[in-house]
């Protein structure tokens, strides 16, 4: 495994991942390192699961032929390691610690590596250099002769390079297998697994890049075997309670379906909207950088208004627009209405829906779609009816059916009735009619102010209407 330093290289594949985990409806981690570096990334926490490799207790349930490679004597107490031979894994440390232990004159302890990889000749050829009789290699093996091998060891040995980047974020099937088949391990760095082991008592963390320490294990439990088969039940239970992969491709399998289930009427929606954001975003650049200039001329910064919105399921994201007012106030220090603050820029912005564009990367990143209720003010889901509050069971859109039939000229209700029929009646079809009379609507700019007000007013429930003094983004 080579590392990658092409500046260029490393960008796409910055872009390739952000735009996977952003159009992506559910994601899952195999470690906990991973789930929070996809957090990180701006994925709500809700939509992440974090699902490690699992233990396949069938390939170990019947090791009735144990054995052990060759130049491994029946008394030698056997380190096994069984994976790909490549950087990643760190197998360098294997053999300084097989040169610590020839050191303090402890051939019966027998260091064997199985499998095969990129590294496996130089390790070959530093091991007979250096003399290094306790290490074995031999090459990979199937399921069957895998169980009966760790029948016949004594630990497993979980090694990782010494990479802080990899420590918890990664999910090693070989640990796996060594405890599903009752092997004790022995890890040699930091993260979740090395708090397993210490919670389970399993088998033993030793520090990164400390040959000595992993010596001072290994003889350990080489002079003290009696602790061997407490590991050993400690590791099958560890596997059998946690990690058991029946039971985890049962929980992986309830995510898919109810993933399915939430968006089962249009499963290429997300895809359609990803796409469809990426052309329009490349095709609009020009004029979306004019218009920030503008904006920045006339409004001053910051360019775009954002703001905590409700979207699918009613969780919070940061909705992008255009500025189209001023923050001017009065003497006590409050907005000054909407109507005082809009500027003939704003006007303008928003007469032709100008202002909305930069939701275009909202629905880039997965927060909105095209086509769906707009999302209005956080402060309005406890106000919902029942059925109102079926609006947010599907993402929010840039437009919508409401606005091709009426937008801020509907009162309250009537809107969200016809969003409420948008989410019972949703397709394809439709969401490509609602887009085509969106052009329409937005040249003949109709519907852009409610009752002669610059804006809609705020919703208060299913009676009564009051100014609002913030964009309502309706």
């Amino acid at each position: 495994m080579g590392v990658i330093k092409n500046p260029v290289v490393l960008w796409l594949m910055s872009v390739l991942e952000w735009c996977s985990y952003h159009s992506a409806h559910r994601l899952v981690a195999l470690a906990p390192g991973m789930a929070e570096g996809i957090e990180s990334r701006g994925i709500p926490k809700e939509r992440i699961a974090m699902i490690p490799n699992g233990c396949d207790f069938d390939i170990f349930a019947d090791a009735t032929n144990p054995w052990r490679p060759e130049g491994v004597a029946e008394a030698d107490f056997l380190a096994i390691f069984t994976g790909t031979h490549g950087v990643a894994n760190g197998l360098g440390a294997v053999l300084d610690v097989a040169a610590e232990l020839k050191s303090r004159g402890r051939d019966d302890i027998k260091l064997a590596l199985v499998g095969d990889g990129k590294l496996k000749p130089e390790l070959m050829d530093r091991a007979k250099r250096e003399g290094l009789s306790n290490v074995v290699f031999h090459d990979p093996v199937d399921k069957q002769r895998l169980a009966g091998l760790m029948a016949g060891a004594d630990v497993g040995l979980q090694i990782l390079a010494n990479v802080p980047a990899f420590y918890f974020g990664t999910s090693p099937n070989k640990f796996f297998d060594y405890i599903s088949a009752g092997l004790p391990v022995i890890n040699n760095y930091p993260g979740w697994l090395e708090r397993l082991l210490e919670e389970s008592g399993a088998g033993v963390a030793v520090p990164p890049d400390n040959a000595g320490a992993f010596a001072d294990a290994l003889i350990d439990l080489a002079d003290h075997r009696d602790k061997l088969p407490a590991m050993s039940r400690a590791a099958s239970e560890l596997g059998q309670q946690r990690f058991d992969r029946d039971a985890l491709g049962g929980t992986f399998v309830g995510w898919l379906e109810e993933t399915f289930a939430t968006n089962r009427s249009q499963p290429m929606k997300r895809v359609s909207d990803f796409l469809a954001s990426v052309a329009a975003l490349v095709l609009l650049a020009p004029i979306l950088l004019v218009l920030a200039i503008m904006v920045r001329w006339k409004l001053g910064g910051p360019v775009l208004f954002t703001q905590e919105r409700p979207g699918l399921d009613g969780r919070s994201f940061k909705m992008m627009k255009f500025r189209t007012m001023t923050d001017e106030r009065d003497e006590n220090g409050e907005l000054l209405p909407d109507e005082k603050r809009l500027t003939p820029l704003g006007r303008f912005l928003r007469s032709t829906s100008l202002d909305e564009l930069p939701e275009l990367f909202n629905v880039l990143k997965g927060d909105m779609s095209l086509v769906g209720p707009r999302p209005l003010l956080m402060e309005y889901l406890p106000l919902y009816s029942e059925r109102q509050a079926r609006r947010h069971e599907v993402r929010p859109g840039i437009t919508g059916w409401a606005q091709i039939n009426g937008r801020n000229a509907l009162s309250w209700e009537e809107k969200f009735e016809l969003d409420v029929w948008y989410v019972e009646n949703r397709t394809l079809w439709l969401d490509i009619k609602i887009l085509f009379l969106t052009v329409l609507k937005v040249i003949k700019r109709d519907g852009i102010s409610h009752g002669g007000e610059a804006t809609m007013p705020r919703f208060t429930g299913s009676s009564g209407e009051e100014r609002c003094d913030s964009d309502p983004g309706v």
